[in-house]
């Protein structure tokens, strides 16, 4: 598989458990708020910065919403992606 690819998959994964997340914390009971597993987002990256050129105005800027489930949802994915590698590698194994 291309690293693009990889890539593209382990950003699914992150958002996929960042959405997880948030839909759990809204779930939970109040008494388990107070645990940090499903405690809120952190908010990682910086502001955005913007450009007018008169001619040409772009804007970058970048946010990332970060909670336990999204740390899960990367290692669901990145372990989705490597079995099929540690799977081939078994069998060349047996075939030798």
């Amino acid at each position: 598989m291309k690293i693009p690819v990889i890539f593209l998959f382990l950003i699914l994964g992150f958002l996929i458990g960042t959405t997880a997340g948030e839909i759990t914390s809204m779930l939970i009971p109040e008494r388990l708020c107070a645990l940090q597993v499903f405690a809120p987002a952190h908010h990682a990256g910086f502001h955005p910065v913007f450009f007018d050129l008169d001619v040409l105005n772009f804007t970058i800027g970048i946010f990332v919403k970060v909670n336990f489930f999204s740390w899960i949802g990367l290692l669901i994915t990145a372990l989705l992606l490597l079995f099929p590698v540690l799977g081939t590698g078994s069998s060349a194994k047996n075939k030798a």
